[in-house]
C-alpha cells in the first residue's frame, strides 16, 4: 500500500466536482434509442458515424424546440444567476494524451444544430489531434506540479468560469455531451450518468446491435437547480424522436 498527494490533475478533478455537488442537485435518467435508420443511411454513402457527433447535433436540435435546456445557474458574487444562451453550443471533453497519460480537455462546438454531423466530427478529430501546447487549461493540470501556486492559479480560473463573470463570457456553451462508448461486437450492458454545470448533460455509453437494429444507449444527467422535471421528460421525448426517425427529409439533418 502506498499514500501520496494527488497530482495536479486528480486535485483539479475532485475541486470541480466538490463545487458540483455544493452547487447543484442532479437527477439521473437512461435512454436507448433505435438509430438504425441514420446508421443506414451513413453506410449506404460509405460514411464513418460519428456518434459523439451525431449526438451533439441531436442535442442542439432539440434545444431549438426545447430552448429551456440551453441554460445553466449559476453562484456569482452578485448573487445566484441563470445564463440562458443566445447560441446553441456543446461542450464536449476530449482526451489528449502526454508521456503516456490521458488527460481532458474541454472543447466547445460553437452553433451545433446549424452545422452537419460531418463537420461536428471533423472538428472533434481536430481537438483530439492537437497539440498540448495549444490548450489553456490542460497543459497546466498536466505539466505543473500540485503546489499552492498552481491550485490557486487553477481555482481562480474555475472561480472566473463558473461565479464571475460566468461561463457564457468565457466561451462556453449551456448544453454537455461525454462519451464512453465502447465500440466492440458486444459490448457489456452497462448504464451510467453524467453531470456538469450545465443544466443538461448527455453521456454516451453504447451502441447495442439487437436483431440487426442499432440501439444507441444514452444516459442523462438534469441539474435540477436549473430546470424542471418536466422539462427533462420533454426534451428527452423531443431528443428520442429526433434520433430514432425514419423520415428521409428529417434525416437528412443528421448528414
Amino acid at each position: 500500500m502506498s499514500l501520496r498527494k494527488p497530482t495536479l490533475d486528480e486535485w483539479f478533478l475532485a475541486h470541480q466536482l466538490r463545487a458540483l455537488a455544493r452547487d447543484s442537485f442532479f437527477n439521473p435518467g437512461t435512454l436507448e434509442v433505435d438509430v438504425t435508420a441514420i446508421v443506414e443511411r451513413h453506410r449506404a454513402r460509405g460514411s464513418r458515424l460519428s456518434y459523439p457527433a451525431l449526438v451533439i447535433k441531436a442535442l442542439a436540435l432539440t434545444a431549438r424546440e426545447v430552448p429551456e435546456i440551453n441554460r445553466a445557474y449559476l453562484r456569482t458574487p452578485l448573487g445566484d444567476r441563470v445564463v440562458e444562451f443566445d447560441h446553441v453550443s456543446v461542450n464536449l471533453p476530449v482526451a489528449l494524451s502526454e508521456n503516456g497519460k490521458s488527460y481532458l480537455s474541454a472543447i466547445v462546438v460553437r452553433d451545433a444544430d446549424g452545422k452537419s454531423v460531418a463537420a461536428i466530427a471533423d472538428e472533434i478529430r481536430a481537438a483530439q489531434a492537437r497539440p498540448m501546447n495549444d490548450t489553456k487549461v490542460t497543459k497546466i493540470v498536466a505539466r505543473r506540479p500540485n503546489t499552492l501556486l498552481w491550485r490557486s492559479i487553477l481555482s481562480a480560473i474555475h472561480f472566473a468560469a463558473y461565479r464571475w463573470p460566468g461561463m457564457g463570457a468565457m466561451g462556453a456553451g449551456g448544453l454537455s455531451v461525454s462519451s464512453i462508448i465502447e465500440h466492440s461486437d458486444d459490448p457489456p450492458v452497462f448504464r451510467a450518468t453524467s453531470f456538469g454545470p450545465t443544466a443538461m448533460t448527455v453521456l454516451i455509453t453504447g451502441v447495442r446491435r439487437v436483431e440487426g437494429r442499432h440501439r444507441l444507449e444514452l444516459g442523462l444527467g438534469l441539474n435540477h437547480v436549473a430546470m424542471t422535471g418536466l422539462t427533462f421528460r420533454r426534451m428527452t421525448t423531443v431528443l428520442h424522436d429526433l434520433l430514432a426517425t425514419d423520415d428521409a427529409d428529417a434525416l437528412a439533418a443528421f448528414d
